[in-house]
Parts: C-alpha cells; structure tokens; sequence
C-alpha cells in the first residue's frame, strides 16, 4: 500500500521461516488436522555468512564521540554488546536486581536468554563505574535497568528501540551497512581473542551453544597471522 518495495528475505531468514512453519504444520499432521505438510517439500537454501562485520577502531570513536553529545546514556548499551557479550535482546529485560556490581555480574536468567540458558554476564570496571553513578538504590529493585529513555524504568524499552536508535546513529554519521549494532559483539569477541583470552572463556561469555561457533571469530582478531606464519613455519625438509 505504501508502494515502497519489500526487502528480500535473506537466505538465513528464509531457512528459519521454513523451519518454523514446517513445524507447526508437522504438528498439524500429528494430531490429524491436516494430511500433508506443505513445507516439508520446500528446499532450504544454501547458509549465508554474516553480513555485519567488526567496528574499526576510527568508527568506534565516531559513534563515542557522537553519542558522548548527543545520547550519552546510549554509551551503556554498546558497553554491555561489546564487554559483557550481552544480546540487544537480553538487555531490554535486564532489571536492577539483576545487577551485582559486588561481583561484577549481570545475571541473565534463563527465560530472558536467547539459548534459554542461565548466565552470569561479566562486567568491567568501565561498566561498573557506569552503573555506580546511575544511583540505581534509589529506583525498586523490579524497575528496568535501561527503559525507553536510556534510564531506569517501571516500563522496558519497546521492542527494537536500541536497534532503531542505532540506524539513525549510522545515518548521521554516515557508516556503512555492514556496521549493525550487534556487530559489537562479534568486535567485542574478536579483541578478545586478540587480546589472549582462551576460546572456551570466550564461548561461556558469549553464550555460544558450541566452540565452533566462537572460534569462527579467532581469524579476525589474528591480523599478523600471515607474517608469523612466513616468518616463522618451518620447513616441510630439513636442511642438514
């Protein structure tokens, strides 16, 4: 009706729809409602990789420098993807007794993951310090931490604002389309790896179902791989 064009579906997104329709008409089929599952003859289409890709470091400073005029409570949610490994998703229903600046901890109960597993989300003192000068003792303990104005809140952020917020951050400073808010935490993953952490710290942070998944993240962080590896390989015979 608007006559703008709709966006093809990607081929990740296509394969989950088909997924979760074969489902529910595979369940129609169990119970007799139905004879045949119409989407158990569809193909699923080859899986892409991930369009968005880590933050350069002068891309970074852009969006700091931005939101330091202009939404400086915003700094907390790119905080909590980069550092904590905290989904956009999960932090719309962190609430402040879920926040344990004694240990460092968000606790991000099972119901709220995306994997549907309990966690404890790391924090930094960076983070910490944040959340310090919140003063969030003076809110009750149910409120959220990060509502719709980027402040505690009796009302959690609508459904898709941090993203929203974040695609007018990319118009105004201009940033490619392979820079989404989530790319934070693939960035936050891959300067982990760079800065030595172990891989299986790294998949238990990030909540990963498995280590393939994390390790997919160690080639971006290594970019003086292919000089080590010259410089140093050894050779497949030996000189004498």
């Amino acid at each position: 009706l608007s006559g703008r064009k709709k966006k093809p579906l990607s081929n990740n997104a296509w394969n989950t729809y088909l997924k979760k329709y074969s489902a529910i008409f595979g369940f129609l089929v169990e119970r007799g409602y139905i004879a045949d599952n119409p989407f158990s003859k569809i193909r699923r289409k080859p899986k892409e990789d991930k369009r968005r890709k880590v933050v350069p470091a002068e891309y970074r400073r852009m969006i700091l420098d931005y939101l330091t005029d202009h939404n400086p409570n915003y700094i907390l949610v790119l905080l909590l993807i980069y550092n904590s490994l905290i989904r956009p998703k999960e932090i719309e229903y962190i609430r402040i007794e879920d926040v344990d600046l004694k240990n460092s901890w968000i606790h991000i109960p099972a119901d709220n993951a995306k994997t549907h597993k309990e966690r404890y989300a790391p924090l930094t003192a960076q983070i910490c310090d944040i959340l310090n000068g919140m003063s969030l003792r003076s809110y009750p303990p149910s409120y959220f931490l990060i509502g719709t104005n980027y402040l505690p809140s009796k009302t959690k952020a609508y459904h898709g604002k941090y993203k929203k917020d974040f695609l007018e951050i990319k118009r105004k400073l201009r940033l490619p389309e392979e820079i989404q808010l989530y790319s934070f935490k693939d960035t936050g993953i891959s300067d982990m790896f760079a800065a030595g952490l172990d891989a299986l710290t790294i998949m238990h942070a990030a909540d990963h179902h498995d280590l393939s998944v994390t390790t997919r993240y160690a080639c971006q962080a290594d970019k003086d791989m292919i000089r080590r590896v010259r410089e140093h390989a050894p050779a497949l015979v030996l000189e004498n």
